[in-house]
């Protein structure tokens, strides 16, 4: 929490928990240490730092690198809802292996390999 408050010193205690408490953080688990949490959970924790930030400081751009790739389904979900919120102000470049996340996309990019030592690049645009 204190990390948050950092980037924007105006945020309530509450206002953070309540932003936290999307990603189901709950009690204590906002100020705890990660090292105790599963894969999944310190990746939820990584994603909603990450959120919190771009929430006070907008960034042009974000390249996100496999961050779903330890999400369960019902945060896979969330994960998709903000990508769509933080792609109305900002450029997202993300890198997934997950399809319900490629079914956010607007375009798609794809490398294949048909020949040996051949790549291919592939694109498709979604409406």
């Amino acid at each position: 929490m204190l990390h948050l408050q950092r980037i924007d010193p105006s945020a309530r205690d509450q206002d953070l928990r309540n932003f936290l408490g999307g990603f189901d953080f709950r009690g204590d688990m906002a100020t705890r240490a990660v090292e105790p949490f599963s894969g999944g959970e310190k990746s939820l924790a990584a994603i909603a730092l990450i959120f919190a930030i771009l929430l006070y400081r907008p960034s042009p751009f974000l390249i996100l690198d496999e961050v779903d790739a330890a999400l369960d389904d019902a945060n896979t979900n969330l994960f998709n809802r903000l990508i769509r919120d933080v792609a109305e102000k900002s450029q997202v470049i993300m890198i997934t292996h997950n399809k319900s996340t490629m079914e956010v996309a607007d375009t798609l990019f794809g490398v294949t390999m048909q020949k040996q030592g051949i790549s291919s690049l592939v694109s498709v645009t979604l409406n």
